[in-house]
This record gives C-alpha cells, sequence and structure tokens, in this order.
C-alpha cells in the first residue's frame, strides 16, 4: 500500500440505465384479417450495484473515472417482443467502504463485510407496447409509453479500514516502528514528524491461537479535527478498531500533555470514540533513565485512573524490542475480554434509497408569453407519453386536465401561442374559447 495508490475519498456520480420504449405496432400477414396491435414491451434499464470485495486496498479507481451509467432497456419491438432488460452496473469498492449521498450527507450503506452488496439506484421500467391498451372499447390503439429515465445521484465513498487494533498517538511517537517490529508492515519510517502519510496496516500473529490485524493511524495533532496537520482526514480510520493502543514518547517533557492532546482529539471528533477501550504505552524508554521513567510512569498512571476506558500503562521501546511480548499479551487479554462482551465491529449497514418526497404540482409565469409547469408526478406522467400519436395526445390532455393544469395557466393570464415547459419538453398553450 503505498502513499501515492492510497485513496480513501472519491465522490462519483452514478446513473441507472433508461427503461426502453415500449412498441407502437400492428400485425400484418398476408391471409390474416384484423391482425391487431402487437407492439411489445420495453426492457427495464440496469441498476447500478455496489459489491464490497476483499481484494481492493484503496478508491484508486474513482481518481480518475468520476461517472457511471448502467445500460438502457432495449425498445420493444413488433410481434410482442419485449426489450432485453439492460445490465446491471457491478462496481467493486473495498470492505469498509461507506456509501453517502453527497447532497444530503445521508448514509445510504456501510459495506463491512466481504461480498456485501448495495442498489444504489434503480434502473428506469419499460415502456408498455401498445398491445398492452388493447380493450373492448379499443381494439386499435396506436399508443405506447416512453421508458422511465432510471435514478441518478452524486454519492461519497468513504474508506474507513477494517483493523482490531488501532495504534494512535502524536506524530514521531514510535507508531510505525512498532508496526515493523510486530507485523510484516514496512511502513516509512524516520526521525521527523509525519513521516507516516497514509494509514499502515500490519498482521499480528501474538500466539497460535490468535492473530489480530494491527492499523498505524497518522496525522493525529492538536486540532486535527478542525483541519490542522493532516486534518480528519485519517481520523475515520480509526473508527472501526475494536480498541487503541495510545503511544507517547517517553523523552516527552510532557507526557500527560501529550495524551490530553490525543484524548481530546478523540472527543472533539466523536465522542463515541472515548467509550473504547485503550492501553496506553510510554515507548522509546531506551533513550531515558530509570528514574525519570518511573516518576513519568507513575503520573500518568496516577492521571489515566480516572478513565473508565483507559485499562493499563505500559512502558517499551519498539526500536530496541524491549517489553513488547508483555504488550501482545496484554493486548490479547483485552481482546478476549471484548469477545466474550460481545463488542465487536457493527454488522453491514443498508439503508434503501429513496428519493425525496414528490413535489408538489406548480405552475409559474416566468415572463411574458413564458410559463413552466414542475412537480414529480406531472413529469413522471408526461416523461412516459409518446405524443407523436393521437392516442398520445389524447392521454397527454387527460393528464393535464387530472392536475387542473390548463385552469391554472389560465388563472396566471396564459392565452393561446405561449410557450409552456414541462421538464424537458416545450408546449404551445391552446385555449379553445379564446378563439
Amino acid at each position: 500500500m503505498t502513499e501515492k495508490l492510497f485513496i480513501d475519498y472519491a465522490k462519483i456520480m452514478i446513473e441507472a440505465g433508461k427503461g426502453g420504449d415500449g412498441c407502437s405496432s400492428f400485425h400484418r400477414e398476408k391471409f390474416v384479417p384484423k391482425g391487431g396491435p402487437d407492439g411489445g414491451n420495453g426492457g427495464r434499464g440496469g441498476n447500478i450495484i455496489f459489491v464490497s470485495d476483499k481484494k481492493i486496498k484503496t478508491l484508486i479507481d474513482f481518481k480518475y473515472k468520476r461517472k457511471f451509467k448502467a445500460q438502457n432497456g432495449s425498445n420493444g419491438m413488433k410481434s410482442n417482443k419485449t426489450g432485453a432488460s439492460g445490465e446491471d452496473l457491478i462496481i467493486k469498492v473495498p470492505v469498509g467502504v461507506v456509501i453517502k449521498n453527497a447532497e444530503t450527507g445521508e448514509v445510504l450503506a456501510d459495506l463491512v463485510t466481504d461480498n456485501a452488496l448495495f442498489i444504489a439506484a434503480c434502473g428506469g421500467r419499460g415502456g408498455r407496447g401498445n398491445a398492452m391498451f388493447k380493450s373492448s372499447t379499443n381494439r386499435s390503439p396506436d399508443y405506447c409509453e416512453r421508458g422511465e429515465i432510471g435514478e441518478k445521484l452524486e454519492v461519497i465513498l468513504e474508506l474507513k479500514l477494517l483493523a482490531d487494533i488501532a495504534i494512535i498517538g502524536l506524530p514521531n511517537a514510535g507508531k510505525s516502528t512498532l508496526l515493523s517490529i510486530i507485523s510484516a508492515a514496512r511502513p516509512k519510517i524516520a526521525d521527523y514528524p509525519f513521516t507516516t502519510l497514509v494509514p499502515n496496516l500490519g498482521v499480528v500473529k501474538i500466539d497460535d491461537e490468535l492473530a489480530l490485524t494491527f492499523a498505524d493511524i497518522p496525522g493525529l495533532i492538536e486540532n486535527a479535527h478542525n483541519g490542522a496537520g493532516l486534518g480528519t482526514r485519517f481520523l475515520r480510520h480509526i473508527e472501526r478498531a475494536n480498541f487503541f493502543v495510545h503511544l507517547i514518547d517517553a523523552n516527552s517533557d510532557n507526557v500527560i500533555k501529550d495524551f490530553d492532546v490525543i484524548y481530546n482529539e478523540l472527543k472533539l471528533y466523536n465522542e463515541k470514540l472515548l467509550k473504547k477501550k485503550q492501553i496506553v504505552v510510554l515507548n522509546k524508554i531506551d533513550c531515558i533513565i530509570e528514574k525519570d521513567l518511573t516518576a513519568k510512569k507513575k503520573s500518568l498512571k496516577k492521571y489515566c485512573a480516572k478513565y473508565d476506558n483507559i485499562v493499563d500503562v505500559l512502558a517499551i521501546s519498539a526500536a530496541a524490542k524491549i517489553n513488547i511480548s508483555e504488550l501482545l499479551f496484554r493486548i490479547k487479554d483485552e481482546y478476549l475480554k471484548l469477545e466474550k462482551e460481545n463488542v465487536k465491529i457493527e454488522d453491514t449497514i443498508i439503508k434503501e434509497y429513496k428519493f425525496e418526497e414528490e413535489e408538489p404540482i406548480k405552475v409559474k409565469k416566468l415572463g411574458d408569453g413564458f410559463f413552466e409547469i414542475t412537480g414529480t408526478q406531472i413529469l413522471k406522467a408526461i416523461n412516459r407519453i409518446n405524443i407523436n400519436t393521437d392516442d398520445g395526445l389524447t392521454k397527454f390532455n387527460r393528464i393535464l386536465e387530472k392536475y387542473n393544469i390548463n385552469y391554472l395557466l389560465k388563472k396566471l393570464g396564459a392565452v393561446n401561442g405561449d410557450i409552456v415547459y414541462i421538464g424537458e419538453q416545450q408546449f404551445d398553450y391552446y385555449d379553445a374559447e379564446q378563439i
């Protein structure tokens, strides 16, 4: 996982496929009189489906492609042939991705398991062919419906790493060094702050019974929740962890202040993080005299006693490999306690996506001779009508009557010849009484 390739945030536009138009056709065959209507229905538009895949580690694929559209349904055909449905577009994302509505910020899905599936946008229904409108009173309808437009929305993808343990602390506390010692991970390590620019994951085999995933989280400094340092970009990655290893440089002039900086940042970012257990660890003890270490550990332990979520205060040296086994087995004890208490990463959250409530029908005057009609119901109805046929025009006029459109236009002063916009379509206003 290199710094250049680690992308954990993306904003993309998704659009499901349009339904195919219905067909208006009449059966014509030699020696077969009165064949009748035989126009088939249009096919359904393809859906947009997100699927989590544990083999994918970042959102790099969405850095260069921001628009995703599913296949449209095929139009209906004569001889009562239904058009083919559009293929669903499968978008694979890493495990741990949160999908949000970009406009409202609502969480639509939280995919924390492998192969979790979420239908984010549904394809439009296919239009009905004229064979569907045949009745005892209308033996030869020439009307057919247009296919529905597929759902379209902008979504935000946020990747939150799935780790059992998160190693947190100020820059240069030795988080990456610790991860490199206890696992096979090889993060970039140097003796200056902000060496680590991306989260690093490592699997740690504590014993023959237990292996845990550790995450080294960069970017935590005072006011990180307000954008300082690397900002909130990586704070989201600690939300998945079962508990924290809070690393503090034992050579610091004020270890209690260092502890408070990180603890307060967790609180200001998300108070729920304070419910997670922490093991506080003084690191780099090979670089401090024993007298000073004893005093700092004693004062820190006394200070942390007031917090219910602090389970222990330990002292180690990651670089010199001092007390590493003690730390790992202490982590194991706490992890097994959490398992007994059933404290686990939340189950997959998937909410059914719904568009906002339908807008009421409104008629407004745009200027002299120009009017606009808005409203979810009428737009859906008009978009499905094929007005290029006599039956289509009849149906169109019935819809105008149903929603009192002519009355509302007349009330606003519309006269014959004025332009009326309904969605993307344009019509001329006509009132027989004005002739």
